[in-house]
C-alpha cells in the first residue's frame, strides 16, 4: 500500500504539469512550484522503516584522540596514529521496525588488509622511537617472541575485528513525527535524534557527530 501511495502520488505530479501545460500556463514559475509540491509529497512517503546506512565514518581522528594521549603520558612518545594509519571506516546500519523499535550497528567498511597494515607501520614506528633507532625485523621479532606481521595477523585477525562489531550493538524505541526522528538506547536511556527529509536520514550522535544515512534497497 505504501508503494501504491508513493506510484500514486508521482503518477499525480506527472498529470498536473501536462493539465497546466494543456491549460496553457505561461507562469513557468507555477509549474516548478506545483512539481516541487508534488515532489515533496512523494518523498514524505518514503517511510522510515526498514534498513537504512551510513555513509562511511572514518574513526581515524577518535582513535587518534585517545592513543596518542596514552603515547605520550605513558612512553612520552611525541607520535600520532594518523601519521601511518590512514583509513579506518566504519559503516552504520540502522534498521526501524514498524514496531517502533530499531537496531543499531556497525561493521567495517575498510579492507581488513588495509587497517592490519597500517597498524604494522605504526608499532614499528612505536618501537623504533622507544629504541631510539631504526629496528630490524629480526630485531623485532626477537622482543615480541613473533614477527610482527604475525602479531598483527593475531590481534587484527578477521575473527577479532568481527567480534568487536557485534550484530546489534544497540536496540530500542524509537519515535517518528513530523520528519523528526529520536532513537532511546533501551539499556542506558541515552538517545540520538535525527531528521528524515527529502529520503535521507540525518542523525545526530554524541561521539561521531553527524552522520548520513540513506535507505538501503
Amino acid at each position: 500500500m505504501k508503494k501504491f501511495r508513493r506510484i500514486a502520488a508521482a503518477a499525480v505530479a506527472a498529470v498536473m504539469v501536462f493539465s497546466l501545460a494543456a491549460c496553457g500556463s505561461k507562469d513557468s514559475g507555477v509549474v516548478a512550484d506545483t512539481v516541487k509540491e508534488l515532489e515533496k509529497l512523494a518523498e514524505e512517503e518514503v517511510t522510515l522503516e526498514g534498513t537504512w546506512q551510513s555513509e562511511p565514518i572514518n574513526m581515524v581522528d577518535s582513535f587518534a584522540e585517545g592513543a596518542d594521549e596514552e603515547m605520550q603520558n605513558q612512553m612520552g612518545l611525541d607520535l600520532s596514529v594518523k601519521d601511518y594509519v590512514k583509513e579506518f571506516n566504519l559503516q552504520c546500519t540502522l534498521v526501524f521496525s514498524e514496531d517502533d523499535t530499531f537496531q543499531l550497528s556497525y561493521g567495517l567498511a575498510t579492507d581488513a588488509d588495509t587497517i592490519r597494515a597500517q597498524f604494522a607501520d605504526y608499532m614499528r614506528a612505536t618501537f623504533n622511537a622507544l629504541a631510539g633507532e631504526e629496528l630490524s625485523d629480526e630485531t623485532l621479532s626477537e622482543m615480541m617472541g613473533m614477527s610482527l606481521e604475525d602479531y598483527i595477523a593475531q590481534e587484527y585477525s578477521d575473527e577479532a575485528i568481527a567480534e568487536s562489531f557485534p550484530e546489534n550493538m544497540m536496540t530500542g524505541a524509537y519515535t517518528f513525527e513530523n520528519g523528526e526522528v529520536t532513537i532511546t538506547d533501551e539499556e542506558s536511556g541515552e538517545f540520538s535524534s535525527g531528521t528524515l527529509e527529502g529520503g535521507i536520514l540525518t542523525m545526530n550522535d554524541k561521539t561521531l557527530g553527524e552522520i548520513v544515512f540513506t535507505k538501503a534497497e
